[in-house]
């Protein structure tokens, strides 16, 4: 018993029972907040289902654990004893407080090790330190200037393996989408500035890579001065490269997900991880040099780039000790394990850069290939070392100054700028090419696009002449104000209306969908003017332009409170979600006045806002037993003054088309179809029931999306940038009293709110960004008078601003690239006219920083998860 707990007591296994702490505890705040719904991500989904038995895996490793410590801690005397005793203390308050007990145990852990190990150097054998010796000898003589003089060889190793990796990707990957989505020659435009991308790259990386070497310089010639501190020197290589490999990927990681991190309240668990992580890499590295002095001795001395080398390769994961004791240095063959490894590692992190579906997952796709990059170099470096035995690579010599020289003026090439096609294809098709643009130096240098950051010489008109007042004529009769139909909103999540069979699709997806266009307004051209669930549902909803900021209060009331003076007073929504992830039941109460006020109620009727789970057919079956139980308790005309929000998730990824209505097949776009049929049946289903219940008659139904989905048209399923499959969103109204018939104007989904209140309140003044369809639908105009509608991407600083129906231009302020196309030569969204037509560019990107400034305090937010200080008026 005594010797199992001493096992438990372990590195590994003490470090295993943290691990598992830490995920479960992150896993729980992360399922609190909603921010990551487990019926779109699969991993999430099955974390959130294994909750409780890790939990309880993490308790009985952390109990053990500390068991084990307190057995071991009673062999030990004086300072080493009452470490160990505060480890299992700590481990023990791990329990109740994750963060802080666990990151305690691990410093408390580390010290004793510390403590035991380092302090027992002087009693061990003399071969090994003979060994010791020698390596921090041959790091101290290793100065500045020689650490310099390595860098062109670590430059040249970086920047050729980044070119290869992203060369074979432009031929595997990103010429598959010419020349549909750009020309043959842009692709070898591109292959081209990989050189001198790749260049920059490498002369970064490099620079990066010797940093910790150079600072580490100091403390190495501290400890040569104190007594046994020779015996200690060769520890300060892996710590500075551990502390270095930590801090470099905390950068990357809170740089990509920090705002996701900091508001879903994970820091503590993050930063516990990355601790985790740096004392793995730091026993690793001092593992390798420990069992290089141990082996050597002194019948072998090893120069400071091979020590510093073996130390950086061990970031792999392999560590020299590892080795079998029959190597008595680095030979050819250790360092072809190391590249294996290496080359094993990058195969794994390339084959998940490339998922079928990409929405927000595409930033921790730049995590992955973030890690690839970092260990693509280090299989370079451990390549060349075993194609060059004996013949150390690190030195300095003239031919290296000139490599040097080389790497440097393609590095400064690559400060020219990257627009037009070229942009496009780095950006929205590359993986690793974007990765090696944005790990190079020009994005240092490059300064920010502070596009609408300062007062324009315009103003952005959301409404053209008499559209800020609503129609002066209702349908409802006389002036409407005595009228209280039932108002239905059905939204179909990432509905795209080409799927559907009354937009053209040439299958039978949405008979229930036609049957409404028989009696509807069946408006061709909607737009959403968000290409996420929040972010859309907030436009609809509010009748305004919304910020993309998940976690914002203060956005602009929904607009059920603009009904309430109209007599609307029962709202039964299907909220889901949570402000982090989905539509929460908050965002309609807020801004409007207190439900009391007038006895108003808005009822979430799924009961369940968080945990989202709810299928569609129970979010549809208890929407209609609300219904059901009104009308019976109040009558036929139970309904009367009240709205219903059907939010159906069906169509949103990911896609499985299980228990079909209809079996299209099993590729994506077939399953799509099959899940579009499933919410078009239960919508049927609500429709049954309203007329049922004798109230379909006087009911007015709108029939729409919060946004579309990407079906591969740019390279992607799902997807998240404003193309027109990620934006075109179907509008079905029916108002009793307006005819059925067909808009080919652009309309907007800010424009249902002002629609349906206008109603109500004719002539009166249009507070709403969007504006009353009334004269569509009635066939009074033709079209509306406003020029420009814009387009949020949710996730980035990303717009699409279209003027006039016709030119679209996108616009990527982050990436500092945009895109121009002509939709009504080209709805495909195929010939990017950028460098074509200028003039255009010049007017809609001044129409674009007008809408930016506008919206300065509100949507302009460029961040998804954070708040920001906007621009002063100065």
């Amino acid at each position: 018993m005594r010797g199992f707990l001493e096992y438990l007591s372990g590195p590994a296994c003490l470090r295993l029972g943290v691990l598992i702490q830490l995920t479960a505890s992150l896993t729980a705040r992360i399922q609190a907040t909603g921010a990551i719904p487990g019926d779109e991500f699969a991993l999430a989904g099955h974390l959130y289902g294994a909750l409780v038995p890790l939990r309880i895996l993490a308790a009985l490793l952390l109990v053990a654990a500390a068991a084990g410590v307190a057995v071991e801690a009673r062999r030990r005397r004086g300072r080493s004893r009452w470490l160990r005793l505060s480890v299992g203390a700590a481990l023990l308050g791990g329990l109740i407080w994750p963060v802080g007990g666990l990151g305690l145990a691990l410093l408390l852990w580390e010290s004793t090790w510390a403590v035991e190990t380092l302090g027992g150097l002087e009693r061990t054998a003399s071969q090994l330190q003979e060994g010791l010796r020698s390596e921090g000898h041959q790091l101290l003589v290793a100065d500045w200037r020689r650490c310099i003089a390595w860098w062109p060889g670590l430059a040249a190793l970086a920047a050729v393996g980044a070119y290869l990796v992203a060369g074979i990707e432009s031929v595997t990957y990103t010429a598959s989408f010419a020349p549909e989505l750009f020309s043959s020659r842009t692709l070898t435009a591109y292959r081209w500035r990989l050189v001198d991308l790749s260049a920059a790259f490498g002369a970064g990386m490099a620079l990066s890579y010797l940093l910790p070497l150079l600072l580490a310089r100091p403390v190495m010639r501290l400890l040569s001065r104190l007594p046994g501190g020779d015996l200690k020197i060769h520890v300060v290589v892996p710590l500075a490269l551990a502390l270095w490999a930590t801090i470099y990927c905390r950068i990357g990681i809170f740089r990509v997900i920090g705002d996701e991190i900091r508001a879903t309240g994970v820091e503590g668990q993050t930063e516990v991880l990355l601790a985790l992580l740096f004392f793995l890499w730091f026993h690793l590295a001092h593992g390798s040099l420990f069992a290089l002095a141990e082996r050597g001795g002194a019948s072998r001395v090893y120069g400071a780039g091979e020590i510093w080398t073996v130390a950086a390769l061990s970031l792999t994961g392999f560590s020299f000790a590892m080795a079998p004791a029959t190597v008595v240095r680095p030979r050819r063959v250790t360092y072809l394990v190391w590249a294996a490894l290496a080359a094993g590692w990058l195969a794994v992190l390339v084959y998940g850069a490339y998922p079928d579906l990409q929405d927000f997952r595409d930033r921790l796709i730049v995590l992955d290939v973030f890690t690839s990059v970092n260990v693509l170099v280090l299989m370079m470096l451990a390549l060349a070392h075993a194609l060059r035995p004996g013949r150390p690579f690190l030195r300095q010599s003239p031919s290296r100054i000139a490599l040097g020289g080389i790497v440097a003026g393609l590095a400064l090439l690559s400060l020219r700028p990257i627009h037009g096609e070229l942009a496009v294809v780095v950006h929205e098709y590359t993986r690793f090419g974007y990765m090696i643009k944005k790990g190079s130096l020009r994005e240092v240098l490059r300064p920010e696009n502070r596009l609408g950051y300062t007062r324009p010489d315009r103003e952005f008109q959301v409404h053209g002449p008499g559209e800020d007042r609503y129609p002066a004529w209702t349908p409802l009769g006389g002036n409407g104000t005595h009228a209280k139909p039932p108002i239905l909103i059905v939204l179909w999540d990432a509905g795209r209306p080409d799927r559907m069979h009354v937009y053209g699709n040439p299958r039978d997806t949405t008979p229930v969908a036609d049957e409404l266009a028989a009696e509807s307004i069946v408006f061709e051209r909607a737009y959403s003017m968000g290409t996420a669930t929040t972010c859309g549902v907030r436009h609809l909803f509010t009748g305004r332009y919304s910020t993309r900021y998940m976690l914002s209060t203060r956005h602009a009331p929904f607009f059920i409170h603009a009904l309430r003076p109209w007599g609307y007073r029962d709202f039964f929504v299907t909220a889901f979600g949570s402000d982090y992830n989905g539509v929460s039941l908050a965002s309609f109460l807020r801004g409007g006045p207190p439900l009391e006020s007038d006895g108003s109620h808005v009822v979430n009727v799924t009961h369940r806002e968080i945990n989202r789970e709810w299928s569609d057919r129970i979010k549809t079956e208890k929407l209609v037993a609300t219904w059901r139980a009104v009308v019976a308790d109040k009558g036929p005309g139970g309904l009367d003054g009240t709205l219903s929000y059907l939010h159906l998730t069906g169509t949103h990824f990911p896609w499985y088309n299980e228990s079909p209505v209809r079996d299209y097949g099993s590729s994506w776009v077939d399953l799509y179809d099959g899940e579009m049929a499933k919410v078009d049946a239960l919508t049927g289903k609500a429709f049954d029931v309203l007329k049922q219940l004798g109230v379909w008659d006087r009911a007015i139904v709108v029939l729409t999306a919060d946004h579309g989905t990407g079906l591969k048209e740019h390279g992607r399923f799902a997807g998240f940038l404003p193309y027109e499959e990620q934006i075109r969103v179907p509008l079905l109204i029916r108002v009793p009293g307006v005819a059925p018939r067909r808009v080919k104007a652009p309309v907007a989904s800010i424009d249902v709110a002002p629609t349906l209140v206008g109603l109500f309140d004719p002539g009166g003044a249009n507070p709403f960004d969007g504006v009353s369809l009334l004269p569509l639908m009635d066939g009074s105009e033709p079209s509306l008078k406003r020029e420009d509608l814009v387009s949020l991407c949710a996730f980035e600083d990303a717009y699409a601003l279209i003027h006039d129906g016709r030119y679209k231009l996108h616009y990527h302020r982050t990436e500092d690239y945009a895109l121009l196309f002509d939709l009504k030569e080209d709805p495909g969204e195929r010939v990017n006219l950028i460098e074509r037509r200028p003039e255009i560019v010049k007017d809609l990107t001044a129409r674009l920083a007008a809408f930016l400034w506008r919206g300065r305090t509100g949507y302009a937010n460029p961040y998804h998860y954070r708040a920001w200080t906007p621009p002063s008026e100065d």
